[in-house]
């Protein structure tokens, strides 16, 4: 098994808040502001622009698995078809 080079990204994200500490979030400026005021409402509004450096969900690959044909059960069922 050869080990996956794993690619650490910044992303922005955008939180806006109310006066009354209520927030969303959103991928833009536009997008945090619109969810807060269709959600939450407010006079006042404060957005800050944050930059998350993480590393993406991994898929890690285990060992091979074979289940031998003798193993759990085998069942017959039929099926009716309600006519």
């Amino acid at each position: 098994m050869t080990a996956k080079t794993i690619e650490i990204k910044t992303i922005e994200i955008f939180v806006a808040m109310n006066e009354d500490g209520d927030y969303e979030t959103g991928i833009d400026e536009n997008d945090a502001h619109d969810r807060l005021e269709e959600n939450w409402g407010g006079v006042s509004v404060r957005i800050v622009k944050l930059k998350v450096t993480m590393s993406p969900p991994q898929v890690i690959e285990g060992p091979t698995v074979t289940v031998p044909d003798d193993a759990g059960k085998t069942i017959e069922a039929e099926a009716e078809t309600g006519e």
